[in-house]
């Protein structure tokens, strides 16, 4: 995974305290189409009834070597068309829209959403890593 350069330097003048900083109190799981980068960019359209999916901390695992994972599926909207294209990335936010783009991880493979199905990330799909 990838931060949000302006992100991590949050979180470093935090750690290193040059700043003050309050962790979001949801993160919200995006899925794209392509490589978000450092931007958030290719977040799926709002076509199909897609939005953000919400989490809150119980569902992710407390961090370990450096690491955290979901430990709940990540469950967005039952798609109401097709997609246009395939999901695959998914980036995390600070709001449901808008927001700060935190960073955003490719996924093993890509997912075709059609009329009907539920996008779904499965328990420990999305592994955040700061080593």
């Amino acid at each position: 995974m990838s931060l949000n350069p302006s992100y991590a330097n949050n979180i470093l003048n935090h750690l290193f305290s040059k700043e003050t900083w309050t962790a979001p109190t949801s993160v919200y799981v995006s899925a794209h189409t392509g490589n978000p980068g450092t931007t958030g960019a290719n977040e799926h359209g709002s076509t199909g009834s897609y939005s953000r999916a919400t989490t809150t901390s119980s569902d992710w695992a407390s961090a370990s070597s450096g690491s955290i994972s979901n430990v709940d599926p990540i469950t967005f909207p039952s798609a109401t068309q097709n997609y246009t294209a395939k999901i695959t990335h998914f980036g995390l936010w600070t709001a449901k829209t808008g927001g700060t783009f935190i960073g955003a991880g490719a996924l093993t493979s890509g997912i075709t959403i059609t009329t009907g199905d539920d996008l779904l990330f499965d328990v420990g799909s999305i592994s955040i890593s700061l080593t």
